[in-house]
């Protein structure tokens, strides 16, 4: 178990090195107001890996690119890793909630990397936009991986469960003006040949 917690931890180093040190994958504090950062938006993104890469340990994410008033920004949106506390189960994935500057943005890759060798880097290119002063829901970004090299991606409207857990762990901020945009991203992946239709 060591040895596989070491080799995840190399790899996950690996990762971060791989898509830049300029990188950001923060989450905002619970106290986040929007007067803390004028003119900021908060994104809000769930994560599952429903994974079928039996004894092997993963390591994955999504990189959103954004040209904004602050200049070119990469965010990283996790969808696997052992190092961290999950907020979902059944399968396992995570809840973010992010600051990020409004512009245009780009859901521009996948990547993946495993204990067992397997991996993948795979362009998705779907844009979209941020406003400012906003609270946006970008959807449940649910991924299946059937094998180790080879994987599908929904996005999946579940702002219900969003806004609760959001409610839940901010102070300052409220759900109610959370907008969402899973449907929009969704659509336009269908076109990419990565999406899945239930």
């Amino acid at each position: 178990m060591l040895r596989h917690k070491l080799v995840l931890s190399l790899l996950t180093f690996a990762l971060v090195l791989q898509v830049g040190c300029t990188t950001r994958f923060h989450n905002v504090g619970k106290g986040f107001t929007f007067e803390d950062d004028p003119g900021m938006a908060i994104v809000v993104v769930s994560t599952r890996l429903d994974s079928q890469c039996e004894g092997s340990i993963q390591s994955s994410f999504f990189i959103a690119e954004g040209i904004t008033e602050k200049g070119r920004v990469r965010n990283m949106v996790i969808v696997s890793n052992a190092l961290m506390d999950k907020d979902l189960e059944d399968p396992p994935g995570f809840l973010f909630i992010q600051d990020w500057p409004p512009g245009e943005y780009r859901l521009s890759h996948f990547s993946s990397s495993s204990t067992q060798g397997g991996g993948n880097s795979r362009d998705i290119n779907i844009y979209f936009d941020i406003a400012p002063d906003s609270i946006q829901y970008l959807g449940e970004f649910y991924v299946e991986m059937p094998n180790c090299y080879s994987f599908t991606l929904e996005v999946r409207d579940d702002m219900e469960s969003a806004r609760k857990m959001f409610d839940e762990r901010m102070d300052k901020l409220d759900s109610v003006s959370m907008v969402s945009k899973a449907n929009e991203l969704n659509s336009k992946l269908q076109a990419t040949g990565f999406g899945k239709t239930r």
